[in-house]
């Protein structure tokens, strides 16, 4: 896939945590950026509540999942969803790759904590091999999720590809799960899966070797 995609440049989604601005107010200073770069199905999105969690044997925190309906696609609504999650209120924000025209702009490798493969050796992986990825840590301990950003968005099936790609690339299993988890947006009412957001207050965030 390498000559395929044009690896966007606007990837510095590590943020300073601490900044005097991370308060809370109308929109979350860095709710833009973020909305930008996750761009996605903007009829609908995912919310994962870890207010009642429980720990699988695996490690894996289980909380509440669900998938909601927008009635519009107002830039403002999505606004609201990035801010709260960057403000780390529950429930989290999930967001489905797989836009309404069948592309995507983003891709995802989700690694469950199940392959015990620990996200900073990974992270140092992407870097020996100049991948054009970011890998930020999961809502569960040695939970992973490694990002590509496009700067043109990519029909699903080729985005999906890319991400098969990168996965073998570094010699992750075939059982680890990427995204689109589909190649086209067949149905309207069901896009294929959304992922769970990276950076839910000062969880889930980038790994800077």
């Amino acid at each position: 896939m390498q000559g395929e995609f044009t690896p966007t440049d606007d990837t510095s989604i590590c943020p300073n945590l601490n900044d005097s601005t991370f308060v809370s107010q109308s929109v979350h200073p860095l709710a833009p950026k973020f909305d930008r770069l996750f761009r996605g199905r903007r009829n609908a999105y995912g919310t994962y509540d870890l207010s009642n969690v429980t720990i699988a044997s695996d490690g894996k925190l289980k909380g509440s999942a669900q998938t909601k309906r927008l009635p519009s696609a107002e830039d403002e609504t999505w606004l609201r969803l990035w801010t709260d999650h960057l403000l780390g209120k529950q429930p989290g924000l999930g967001v489905f790759p797989i836009c309404e025209t069948g592309t995507c702009h983003w891709g995802c490798i989700d690694v469950d904590c199940k392959f015990a493969i620990d996200p900073r050796t990974l992270a140092q992986k992407v870097g020996a091999l100049s991948l054009p990825l970011i890998t930020c840590n999961s809502k569960s301990k040695n939970a992973s999720h490694t990002y590509f950003f496009s700067k043109k968005p990519l029909p699903a099936l080729m985005m999906r590809e890319t991400m098969e790609d990168f996965r073998n690339q570094l010699s992750l299993p075939k059982e680890v799960e990427v995204f689109p988890n589909i190649a086209v947006d067949t149905d309207a009412e069901l896009p294929g899966g959304w992922v769970s957001m990276p950076y839910f207050g000062l969880t889930r965030t980038g790994i800077s070797l």
